[in-house]
């Protein structure tokens, strides 16, 4: 069904589940961290960031903004290679990990690919099975996106599979992201899966990003007909035509607009990276990705190969063993947001994360709440156990507690503290903290 136009697409978060629980696994915790701080999406003026968002990667069950998962690919190699990481390595290790080869779960796979798993016996070469399995993975994970076979040539044993993958049929509103080192490493593995070799070759030969992009560091000029990178020519300007040509392509059905494409002359191998980032007869700029996927044709077994990818099954649980769910606890704490509360006996006064925040009766009274709250769990309150307490009021019968009460309201309103004070019923009312609370006590004056 085509979505809704101005509706966000939202694709399943397999992906980004996987990812997370690699991470866990592999890396530390404030590594982790540092990684998801300060990312997250809004969905039906829901926020999903930080603490909140590792908490819906952590569940099974979790949608996110097509435009956001494709963003976010975009992140992870700079963020590795900043950290001594290789990106590759890691993807590899996190598909093993998951499900030998892909990160869709083993019962969410099979229901995909029931109607077409027959073909496993039908065909003489095995693999070729993968490339239908392809086209439905995609369907299934975001919403109005293809990626299918648009030629087949086969010589001798082996056989040459041109891919087309594009975001958007009606629009090619296509959104960047890192297609080489995500999808083009899901392909190559995904028929580790069910038992089998993973591909022998895959080819990039049209990606949507820019070259200049994929260029991190160097001098870029970019000319009328060139690109020329560190002085040397780079890529020479072509077309979607020119493109379709040269590979004896016909994508008419498509409706591929006839873009401008950078084709490059030659590769690059980047230093930090540490891998080739721009491939030689490559077309940049593209309205669409493309792959050729080089392989050999693998006989076809007695029984249909699912015996890997019903133990797998078996295995999944086991990605979140208690050593994982300790990681995952520390790096809630590490994002979740925090308030440090400080009571400073000398001159009754708190502090909020270092600045004053109030003095005398409003600053007591704050204090007994958060007392209670953290040392008992306790978070409901009536006025008039306040209003006794002699350590507050120090037994003054005319205290203007009302008064006061309402000065710490708004106080913390004033702050932006995530602390709320909710009123629930006549004389009753409720602590909301929307953050972590540290309550610290000192014997001294409030510090300058």
């Amino acid at each position: 069904m085509t979505p809704k136009k101005n509706a966000e697409t939202l694709a399943r978060h397999e992906f980004w589940r996987s990812f997370y629980l690699a991470q866990l696994a592999e890396l530390p915790a404030e590594t982790v961290a540092d990684f998801w701080r300060g990312h997250g999406f809004t969905v039906d003026d829901k926020e999903c960031f930080d603490a909140a968002l590792v908490e819906c990667l952590w569940t099974k069950n979790m949608k996110v903004p097509v435009r956001w998962h494709h963003a976010m690919t975009q992140e992870i190699e700079p963020f590795m290679v900043d950290r001594g990481l290789d990106a590759v390595e890691f993807h590899r290790k996190m598909l093993i990990m998951a499900n030998s080869g892909t990160f869709v779960s083993t019962g969410t796979f099979l229901q995909w690919i029931l109607p077409i798993i027959g073909l496993f016996i039908r065909v003489n070469d095995v693999r070729e099975v993968f490339f239908p399995i392809g086209k439905l993975f995609i369907e299934n994970l975001f919403p109005n996106h293809t990626f299918q076979r648009v030629k087949k040539v086969v010589e001798g044993k082996t056989t040459f599979s041109h891919m087309i993958y594009i975001d958007d049929l009606e629009t090619f509103d296509n959104i960047p992201f890192n297609y080489d080192l995500i999808a083009i490493e899901q392909i190559r593995w995904l028929p580790l899966s069910f038992g089998l070799s993973p591909f022998e070759h895959i080819q990039l030969i049209a990606d949507r990003r820019t070259i200049k992009d994929l260029l991190w560091e160097g001098d870029y000029e970019e000319y009328a007909s060139e690109i020329i990178h560190d002085g040397e020519l780079l890529a020479k300007k072509k077309s979607m035509s020119d493109f379709q040509l040269e590979h004896k392509l016909n994508l008419s059905k498509f409706k591929v607009p006839n873009w401008t494409v950078w084709k490059a002359e030659r590769d690059y191998f980047c230093p930090r990276r540490k891998r080739v980032v721009i491939y030689k007869g490559a077309c940049y700029s593209s309205p669409l990705y493309s792959i050729l996927i080089k392989h050999e044709k693998t006989e076809r077994p007695n029984q249909i190969p699912i015996s890997k990818l019903l133990a797998n099954a078996e295995n999944e649980d086991r990605r979140t063993t208690p050593d994982i769910r300790r990681q995952h606890e520390l790096v809630l704490q590490l994002l979740s947001p925090k308030e440090v509360y400080c009571y400073f006996e000398a001159d009754e006064s708190i502090t909020l994360d270092g600045k004053t925040l109030i003095k005398g009766i409003p600053a007591k009274i704050l204090k007994q709440l958060l007392l209670s709250y953290l040392n008992d769990g306790k978070s409901e309150f009536e006025y008039r156990e306040l209003k006794r307490s002699f350590e507050i009021t120090l037994g003054q019968k005319n205290s203007n507690f009302e008064i006061r009460f309402s000065r710490l309201i708004d106080k913390l309103t004033s702050e932006n503290s995530k602390l709320v004070i909710q009123k629930t019923a006549r004389g009753r009312f409720k602590l909301i903290p929307g953050a972590a609370i540290e309550f610290n006590e000192y014997a001294t004056v409030t510090a300058k």
